[in-house]
């Protein structure tokens, strides 16, 4: 090897560490500002109570459907999360017969 050959590889490698560390980094900035949301939720949230719902409770007498509506819409819905899997729900076994007593009963 030459030297010419042996500083491009050492360029090379001072190029590939530089960018080796990259995705670490990106992953511990993810980490850090999804740590802190449940802050910035309860500091948003304080925000509404103290300023904006304050407001809107004056619009009670003249507009009162406004007023529910913006409320029903504040009530945190939880959707999302983990679920166990469920047990298989059994395949209708119902023959023609039982079927037709089954529509009946109905």
């Amino acid at each position: 090897m030459d030297e010419d050959t042996l500083k491009d590889l050492d360029k090379k490698i001072t190029a590939f560490e530089a960018v080796r560390s990259v995705p670490r980094q990106k992953v511990a900035t993810s980490k850090s500002a999804t740590q802190q949301l449940p802050k910035l939720f309860r500091r948003l949230d304080a925000l509404f109570e103290r300023r904006l719902d304050k407001l809107v409770v004056k619009y009670q007498a003249m507009e009162p459907a406004f007023v529910d509506e913006y409320f029903a819409a504040r009530k945190v819905v939880k959707r999302g999360g983990r679920h166990a899997k469920s047990a298989q729900v059994p395949v209708n076994t119902a023959t023609p017969a039982n079927s037709s007593t089954l529509l009946k009963a109905a």
